[in-house]
């Protein structure tokens, strides 16, 4: 599902199956926090592009994962699926 971020000349790709979905912006020019606060300031569209069912939950969501604290980025809920979706912005490499 190839597509443009608005307003810009940077190209993404997307790759989903039923329980991941993967985005890949080419463009390293942009910092992590920049990208998230340009998604949040344009939720109703980013949202609408997503499809049917979409709600924004959280930003960065603090979780406990045994003695390890992680801040997940955007959490939306689709309620059609009944799910969490779980988005967590890297501009660089994946290490993870």
């Amino acid at each position: 599902m190839p597509g443009t971020v608005a307003n810009s000349n940077v190209k993404s790709t997307a790759n989903c199956t039923n329980a991941f979905c993967s985005v890949m912006i080419r463009n390293p020019a942009f910092y992590e926090s920049d990208l998230e606060g340009a998604i949040i300031s344009h939720i109703t569209e980013f949202l609408l592009e997503l499809g049917k069912g979409f709600s924004f939950v959280a930003r960065q969501k603090r979780i406990m994962l045994e003695d390890d604290e992680f801040f997940i980025d955007l959490v939306l809920y689709n309620r059609l699926l009944r799910c969490f979706v779980i988005i967590e912005i890297k501009t660089g490499k994946i290490t993870h």
